[in-house]
């Protein structure tokens, strides 16, 4: 047989390989579907193929992420020149320094400078368009990642709506003495990752409630998205897709889908805090993102939002992004011109209402918010007669605590996220979150 043959047929093998022809079946209808959400500007069909099986690529990413954050017809435009000073402007420039070390990788020097510049143009601009906003340590991994998808000018835009719609939380309020690092929001989220492992792993809950373990490990990961602790971008710009079509509590399920997943190798530990924090802290560069995507779907499934907040005994903020998501948010997928009485309502004017709403719960000092009411449903604590609390109020109690250690916080956030979780594994910092 000719040489010249033989290679023709061994490309044919190869092109109609079954499970190759079956993959790029699943692909080709995966795209079509997408496509079909965009012509339709379905959103409930764009989320769902966001969170089931994601947007395929980049390519695609670049035209659907702007269509789930309501900013498509926006994002060309010129933007504004802001000449105004936001107050964290210092520690933006401290943190964008050490950015863009992990990916893209194989940049050279020259090019991770430029988008070092650029990313801190991303991170002022949108600080400076919303005063509220309080810049946390984090924040520039999670804007690195749409800094190289889509550029500066369309970054901002994105970044602007992300920032008031699902990361509301102000984690570097600061009071008037400018010393006081306020991680309220953050710590109640926290605080119901227990609830949920406890909820379905009692023997592993115990485990972890027994070496006295908080959930601070998952911080980063509940703040920055993951993208602060993975390295490969393809996994991070995935759970980009899944947690902006989900509720803003999706991280905390994720995570409790992670945690859950590594129980064999949880139990086989020494149960003892700085062995147990250690090994949850490192979010495991080979995680296989799809199954626990898959996990945390179904833990939401059984655990609503609101069902989780009344299962657990904490009551989020009724401003918070997961409480006013429905109304704030998924609402104006269906708002259109319709008539009361005689006056129209335009869907611009509602999103416009609605980002007001949103930048005005920003203004409310975290103690001063409304909690989502709580039946009264309590546990009592082995040991302590006369105190009835859920488990994950006496966890809040002890991340509360850990955060008014004014001196050990800020020198952990302003070193970084890692540095936080070093700290909590000391004996100094420990014995100030134990009962």
């Amino acid at each position: 047989m000719p040489k010249r043959h033989r290679a023709s047929q061994m490309r044919n093998r190869k092109f109609l390989d079954p499970k190759k022809l079956a993959f790029e079946n699943q692909k080709f209808k995966r795209i079509f579907k997408i496509n079909e959400g965009l012509r339709s500007h379905n959103l409930e069909l764009l989320r769902e193929c966001g969170r089931k099986e994601g947007f395929v690529n980049d390519a695609m990413r670049r035209r659907v992420w702007p269509v789930l954050l309501r900013c498509e017809e926006t994002i060309g435009e010129p933007l504004e020149i802001l000449t105004n000073t936001h107050k964290d402007e210092s520690q933006v420039a401290l943190d964008v320094p050490r950015s863009v070390n992990r990916y893209p990788p194989n940049i050279d020097d020259e090019r991770r400078k430029a988008l070092q510049d650029d990313l801190k143009l991303v991170i002022l601009h949108v600080l400076r368009s919303c005063p509220s906003l309080h810049y946390y340590q984090g924040f520039h991994d999670v804007c690195t990642v749409f800094l190289l998808l889509f550029g500066v000018n369309k970054a901002i835009v994105l970044v602007e709506k992300l920032a008031i719609y699902f990361l509301r939380y102000p984690l570097l309020q600061r009071n008037n003495n400018a010393m006081l690092v306020e991680l309220g929001p953050v710590l109640e989220e926290l605080s119901l990752v227990d609830s949920l492992i406890m909820s379905e792993d009692e023997e592993l809950a115990a485990f972890i409630k027994k070496s006295d373990i908080v959930p601070f490990y998952a911080l980063s990961w509940v703040i920055t998205w993951c993208s602060h602790d993975l390295d490969d971008l393809d996994k991070i710009t995935r759970l980009f897709d899944f947690f902006l079509c989900s509720n803003p509590l999706m991280p905390v399920y994720f995570t409790a889908a992670v945690v859950l997943s590594r129980r064999s190798e949880i139990l086989r530990l020494e149960c003892e805090f700085s062995t147990v924090h250690g090994f949850l802290t490192k979010l495991p560069q080979d995680i296989d993102v799809e199954r626990l995507i898959g996990s945390a779907i179904e833990i939401e499934g059984r655990y609503p939002p609101i069902a989780l907040q009344y299962k657990s005994g904490i009551g989020l903020a009724t401003i918070s992004t997961v409480n006013t998501y429905d109304d704030l948010w998924i609402s104006l997928d269906t708002a259109t011109i319709i008539k009361e009485g005689e006056v129209k309502v335009d869907p611009a004017v509602l999103a416009a209402e609605s980002e007001a709403q949103a930048k005005a719960a920003l203004e409310i000092p975290h103690n001063e918010r409304t909690r989502l009411p709580i039946p009264t449903k309590t546990t009592q604590i082995q040991g302590k007669d006369d105190e009835f609390k859920h488990h994950s109020e006496f966890v809040l109690d002890k991340l509360r605590r850990l955060s008014r250690q004014d001196v050990f916080m800020m020198a952990a956030i302003s070193a970084g996220v890692g540095t936080l979780a070093f700290l909590i594994s000391q004996d100094i910092l420990r014995e100030w979150i134990l009962f």
